[in-house]
């Protein structure tokens, strides 16, 4: 999991909890993909974009339950994306 991810995932798990997708994974649900798709979707961003986008996404009560990968681009669509940065 990358950096920019972890650090969305601590912020949404200790205000919402755990995502019901990692509690109980549904037919068609895969963990590995779904933080695959939050580390390829957030992977131009630096750690304090996604750490300030996260936060407004809670503090504007965008969603009532854990957010999406959705809720957070939402917040990042107006910001500079960063270079690609390599692990």
């Amino acid at each position: 999991m990358k950096e920019q991810t972890e650090t969305a995932m601590k912020i949404f798990t200790d205000i919402y909890g755990m995502p019901k997708w990692e509690k109980e994974e549904k037919d068609g649900q895969d963990y590995n993909e779904i933080i695959a798709l939050w580390d390829n979707e957030l992977k131009c961003y630096s750690v304090d974009q996604v750490r300030q986008a996260s936060y407004r996404v809670v503090k504007y009560r965008k969603s009532m339950t854990f957010p999406t990968i959705s809720h957070l681009l939402a917040e990042l669509c107006d910001t500079e994306k960063e270079e690609e940065k390599v692990d």
